[in-house]
């Protein structure tokens, strides 16, 4: 009620309101006939800018006419046509010295050199060379740009040069350079209407006379704003604030039209060529006001006595109401209309008091459910503000309620967004349930969670927001469930396939090098067997790792007389893809022992011990030392056998191996390279 009492229309205002619109129709006229009034002005404002800039237009080409034609007269000179410097340079002197408006005067060869000049010396160099180089390129008039010669404002002048052609064929030029003050002077003295202004500039725009204050503006550039004026193509006419800050209306000549070089604008000011007809306006204005004025006081003693004390006993009423101290009110409004109002409004009071506490209670359930919903629930609105959240949200989340100030910035921070229009964090974009949106969670302690997104939207609330229920599932544990199922089976078809080509390459190697049938079917078994004893220890490790002491314990248990076995060494997991190639290696060093070495002798010993791992170079690495002692006198073998050949070759596989044959026994020396943070899986070929 207060927000309509600020915005809404009074009956008062109304009444108002009502009187004033009663002088519409005068103000329509004053403003059509102020229009009218003005379009014309305007039309005749911009003929006058058009005239005067032809006028001044004329008097310059007038000048430049009578500057051509006085450097003709002397281009026809015996000693300019026959190059005599010294009575060149005195005729040119004698002819400058009657002109005011010439500064020096110079004729140069077709090479650009000076011939002959006017007692001022140095001006050839401050003039533009490409000028220069026009002037003798052919025959032809020619005006130049702004030259300065000197710090002095008016120390400058403007190039114009007129280009002969002799009986040699030679061309020459008759360079002469116009005061700048003679052109302020002759701009000063065209006709210009009250206020008005007068540009002249050459063809880059820098400006050569400037009415009024020449002095700040010569030698200065048109500004960029107006630039296009001085490189068009045609006469023009425009509305702008000209370089001192006045408005006028400007008519402009490009320096492309003739004469061609220069650039010419005038202008009106704005304020004087419309000053009637702005008082005119001021005036009816004036009076309008006035008689608003009077209406807007009838208006109010109106209002005032027949409206306003009725309406206020109306507002008291509804105030009441809101308040909920509606029996406080008996001040009731009188009269058949403002009764039936009152009345009214009892009834959609009690009518609206029985709604909300419908309402309050409804949205006391609705915070209790979602306050107690087993799985993260929040019910926040269009700007952000978060109206209830689960506690299970809280919880999974890290972050205690008082952080959660605004639910737009909490998916912002914690959500990662997945496209520009992402509903999770776009929630309020939608029309329908959107459901399914799995999107990685960052709770307040680092962790990054999956939750499982829904978005319900809801009817807007009753100051218009939307609102809608974000509800989320966490499956982190459920998506790294599968992505561990499907690892494994990645993993387990690996394996296979590794296994079934070591058993082919052990079933081949061993074939080649046992002909005998029962030989190769005990040695095929006996391998066979290492290789299914350590796939039963990556087994049981789930593939992630096996224990060296468990290896070397499962290889040697088999052996009789353990006692004459020492094993030394601190028990370390090394990466599954060592399994296979170190089980075969053990596997063949333990059999070539109870076979051929000290374990087939009652006297025999074998010691087994390894490192801890250390680092070197890049990674880690450790040794593994097999040494064999008490045993029939040992030679190197003639021929590897493939058991020889399958150790050598696995051991590089690993690191690097080395056998020796010592008088008591074999003895080993592996380096197993670990590397950090790896399994090294891939399998040794055989």
């Amino acid at each position: 009620m207060t927000q309509l009492r600020r915005t809404g229309l009074s009956l008062t205002t109304r009444l108002v309101l009502l009187g004033l619109a009663a002088w519409l129709p005068a103000l329509a006229v004053i403003g059509y006939l102020e229009s009218e009034l003005r379009t014309a002005r305007e039309a005749e404002v911009l003929e006058a800018a058009r005239r005067q800039t032809q006028r001044a237009t004329s008097e310059l080409d007038r000048f430049l006419e009578g500057t051509r034609m006085m450097l003709t007269a002397v281009s026809t000179a015996r000693g300019v046509r026959r190059f005599d410097e010294g009575n060149c340079s005195t005729f040119l002197a004698e002819v400058s010295e009657n002109l005011v408006s010439i500064r020096s005067m110079m004729v140069i060869g077709a090479d650009r050199s000076l011939h002959c000049q006017t007692r001022r010396t140095g001006e050839i160099e401050a003039i533009d060379p490409q000028f220069l180089s026009e002037v003798v390129a052919g025959p032809g008039f020619r005006i130049g740009r702004f030259t300065r010669f000197g710090p002095e404002p008016y120390d400058a002048g403007l190039p114009v040069a007129l280009s002969v052609r002799l009986q040699s064929g030679e061309t020459v030029g008759v360079v002469a350079t116009v005061e700048i003050r003679h052109l302020v002077e002759l701009a000063s003295r065209w006709t210009l209407a009250q206020e008005g202004a007068l540009t002249l500039a050459d063809a880059d725009g820098v400006i050569l006379a400037r009415s009024p204050y020449p002095e700040r503006f010569i030698g200065t550039r048109v500004p960029e704003a107006f630039q296009h004026w001085v490189r068009a193509t045609e006469i023009g006419v425009e509305r702008a604030r000209s370089q001192d800050g006045t408005v006028r209306i400007i008519a402009y000549k490009p320096a492309a039209l003739a004469p061609a070089g220069l650039y010419l604008s005038t202008g009106i000011a704005e304020e004087s060529a419309f000053a009637a007809i702005d008082a005119a306006r001021r005036q009816g204005i004036a009076i309008i006001l006035a008689s608003a004025v009077l209406t807007l006081l009838g208006g109010l003693w109106a209002g005032r006595s027949f409206v306003r004390q009725p309406v206020a006993s109306l507002l008291a009423l509804a105030e009441a109401w809101r308040l909920g101290r509606r029996g406080e009110v008996s001040d009731m409004p009188s009269g058949d209309e403002f009764g039936a109002i009152a009345e009214s409004l009892d009834r959609m009071g009690a009518e609206l008091g029985r709604r909300e506490e419908h309402a309050v209670q409804s949205e006391a359930r609705l915070r209790r459910t979602i306050l107690a919903a087993p799985h993260p629930f929040m019910l926040h609105a269009e700007d952000g503000t978060v109206l209830a959240v689960s506690d299970s949200w809280i919880a999974q989340s890290g972050l205690p309620r008082s952080a959660l100030t605004s639910s737009l910035e909490w998916l912002r921070d914690h959500v990662r967004r997945e496209g520009p229009d992402d509903p999770v964090q776009s929630p309020f974009g939608q029309t329908a349930v959107v459901s399914g949106m799995e999107r990685e969670v960052v709770t307040a302690g680092g962790e990054t969670r999956i939750w499982d997104f829904s978005i319900v939207p809801l009817e807007p609330l009753a100051d218009g927001r939307s609102l809608c229920l974000t509800t989320a599932v966490d499956v982190t544990d459920r998506y790294r469930a599968a992505e561990q199922q499907s690892l494994l089976l990645r993993e387990l078809d690996h394996r296979v396939k590794n296994t079934l080509a070591n058993v082919q390459a052990i079933a081949s190697q061993t074939f080649r090098s046992t002909p005998d049938p029962e030989a190769f079917r005990q040695k095929f078994s006996e391998r066979l067997g290492a290789l299914a004893r350590t796939h039963d220890m990556l087994t049981r490790g789930q593939w992630r790792g096996v224990s060296l002491a468990g290896m070397v314990a499962s290889e040697l248990a088999h052996v009789p007389n353990p006692e004459r076995i020492a094993v030394r060494g601190e028990d370390c997991t090394l990466p599954a893809g060592m399994a296979v190639p170190l089980g075969l290696i053990l596997h063949e060093l333990t059999t070539n022992a109870v076979k051929y070495g000290a374990l087939s002798q009652s006297d025999g010993r074998l010691f087994v011990g390894w490192s801890a791992p250390v680092h070197a170079g890049e990674g880690r690495s450790m040794q593994l030392d097999w040494v064999e002692s008490g045993g029939p006198v040992v030679e190197p073998p003639v021929r590897s056998g493939f058991g020889s050949r399958l150790i050598a070759q696995l051991s590089r596989s690993l690191g690097a191996g080395e056998s020796r044959f010592e008088p008591g026994g074999v003895v080993f020396r592996l380096r197993i390279d670990l590397p950090d943070g790896t399994d090294a899986a891939e399998s040794v070929p055989l």
